[in-house]
């Protein structure tokens, strides 16, 4: 892992480099920026008011998380509460990625446009092709 440190607050920090000591969030949002960095999207949509929040699509909770099938499209979303979002297996290859050196920023991925619903609608198609059980029958 990486050398760690406690500081008299009680919390721990990690040196990822020679000198550079950092929280162990910031280690796992280094680990998964693809994640990161749709999740800030997704919030930063919510704060703005391009994306509603909208209740659990299985039990109708009002107050319910966002769920990604996959992180290549940031509001592919699915709407859950906390007890049906915690049904859904964590993906494994998350945890024990590598940290990730900066990538330069190379703007909007270009291609076709295609409606959230739609978006959904596929993801959904392809995810149940897939064989994984979703565990929201």
């Amino acid at each position: 892992m990486f050398k760690s440190r406690k500081l008299p607050s009680g919390k721990y920090e990690y040196e990822i480099e020679p000198g550079r000591w950092v929280s162990r969030q910031r280690v796992n949002q280094l680990r998964n920026r693809k994640a990161h960095s749709v999740r800030t999207t997704c919030y930063e949509a919510l704060k703005v008011g391009t994306l509603t929040r909208q209740p659990c699509e299985k039990c109708g909770e009002p107050n319910a998380q966002f769920h990604h099938f996959s992180y290549d499209d940031a509001f592919a979303i699915l709407w859950l509460c906390q007890k049906h979002h915690n049904l859904i297996p964590r993906p494994r290859n998350l945890t024990g990625a590598e940290l990730q050196p900066p990538r330069p920023h190379t703007g909007r991925k270009k291609g076709k446009w295609i409606r959230p619903l739609e978006r959904i609608a596929a993801l959904r198609k392809e995810f149940d092709a897939s064989g994984q059980t979703l565990y929201l029958t």
